[in-house]
């Protein structure tokens, strides 16, 4: 049953019933009258379905109401003033909705929506020079080795890296600036000279959300639950569990790598979830030239439940 809307017409008590379908029911003087109007007629359609309800039910008298084509007036108004108010309910909550710039969900978690990076929107794709090699880190943490390689290594600069490092105090300080009283353009890569991005982003086969097991060692973070019974290991604690924005690699190549380009090399360096994460390229994955997984042997002691060995 939905929200009611109580109308006093003529001598007639109307009570309006709004449903989830298509449709108005409302009680006329009593339940045995119930009169339910399909939104999709015709306003011809509803007039008719209004004569056809009141002569069968007698109503074509009341005090104030003469005749019949004033009760069919009523209960079309009752429908429309019915209908009107659930619009301006949903305009109501849909205007709330937009209008707040942070969310708290059942568990706490205040979660907002902001900019991350900008690009060239007659494109709305990264910019990747021409002819540059992509490389690509997945868990960059506070190190972003791939792009501390690449500065140092002259022999590197056509190469042009996109590094994911989900946990906000790691990505600040890859993102930072050298100067403490400059800033950088948002996504900037401390290590990269300007060629490439890092973006606060986990990537996974769960998008656009996912959980984060963040550890007291924050290189110890995941998204796998840890084994507890472990506890001599820092790994297995747990101080948190924090909601982070997602990707697929899938998406990556789809909406913001340049159209058919190919990943040369991607570092994935995700606490055990290596593999999950390269196969969240889905179709995509016979772009990615080279792969390189930090990951256990079978032989070691497995620290997270579902972990990726070799």
């Amino acid at each position: 049953m939905g929200r009611h809307v109580l109308l006093l017409l003529t001598s007639l008590l109307v009570i309006c019933v709004l449903s989830e379908d298509c449709s108005v029911s409302i009680l006329v003087g009593g339940s045995d009258r119930t009169f339910t109007l399909d939104m999709s007629l015709s306003p011809p359609g509803r007039l008719a379905a209004a004569q056809s309800f009141a002569s069968a039910h007698g109503l074509a008298e009341g005090e104030g109401c003469e005749g019949a084509a004033c009760v069919e007036t009523m209960l079309l108004e009752a429908v429309e003033a019915t209908m009107c108010a659930r619009l301006h309910g949903a305009q109501e909550a849909r205007e709330s909705a937009t209008s707040m710039a942070i969310n708290v969900d059942e568990q706490g978690r205040v979660t907002t929506t902001l900019q991350i990076l900008s690009v060239d929107p007659s494109t709305r794709r990264l910019p990747v020079p021409p002819g540059s090699r992509i490389w690509v880190e997945v868990g960059a943490n506070s190190r972003n080795l791939l792009a501390w390689t690449e500065a140092l290594c002259p022999g590197n600069s056509d190469v042009y890296i996109i590094s994911f490092e989900p946990l906000l105090a790691q990505y600040a300080s890859i993102t930072r600036s050298p100067r403490h009283d400059t800033l950088t353009p948002l996504g900037s890569t401390l290590h990269s000279s300007g060629h490439g991005v890092s973006l606060p982003l986990a990537v996974s086969t769960i998008t656009p959300q996912i959980d984060l097991n963040v550890s007291p060692l924050d290189s110890c973070s995941g998204t796998l639950s840890p084994i507890t019974t472990l506890s001599h290991n820092q790994c297995t604690r747990v101080s948190e569990r924090r909601r982070v924005p997602s990707i697929s690699l899938y998406d990556l190549f789809d909406t913001l790598l340049p159209e058919n380009a190919t990943i040369d090399f991607l570092k994935i360096d995700t606490q055990g979830s290596g593999l999950d994460v390269l196969a969240s390229a889905g179709s995509h994955i016979s772009r990615i030239d080279a792969v390189l997984i930090d990951t256990q042997l079978d032989s070691e002691t497995r620290l997270y439940n579902g972990q990726n060995t070799c």
